[in-house]
């Protein structure tokens, strides 16, 4: 993904959202929960079961999240240990990502723009389902 994925004068904050999303290649409101929650608590050596609690998912909802967001290179891990793992987000390490995901992060600040954001994430997942790509839903 290269280029530049954001848009410094949308008119719609809607839109902004759309292409910041885009951009990072989010497509489910777990991956931006998991995102949110590693940003917020910076470097975390924690196991998957104990992240899906204090995100409150399921144990496999937060281990794909996690899968698809390294994929992107959106968070780095290691394994610390045989029990747990250490996670941290990646996304300053990345131009392409940083600007929307500061965007975002701006945007969740408030319980509106948290509204609006979940808003987005379901209506990608509902084009998910109506174009039969079921892999994030489950």
């Amino acid at each position: 993904m290269g280029g530049n994925c954001y848009m410094p004068a949308e008119s719609s904050q809607n839109k902004l959202i759309k292409e910041c999303l885009g951009c990072l290649g989010i497509s489910s409101i777990y991956e931006w929960d998991v995102l949110f929650f590693l940003h917020r608590h910076g470097a975390i050596i924690i196991h998957n079961s104990e992240l899906a609690q204090l995100v409150g998912y399921e144990n496999r909802t937060v281990s794909d999240a996690l899968d698809k967001l390294q994929d992107r290179g959106l968070v780095a891990s290691s394994r610390p240990n045989s029990r747990s793992e250490l996670y941290q987000v990646s996304v300053n390490s990345h131009a392409q990502y940083k600007t929307s995901f500061q965007q975002l992060t701006r945007v969740a600040a408030s319980r509106e723009g948290r509204l609006i954001l979940a808003g987005q994430l379901k209506v990608a997942a509902h084009s998910q389902v109506e174009r039969g790509d079921h892999s994030d839903l489950e």
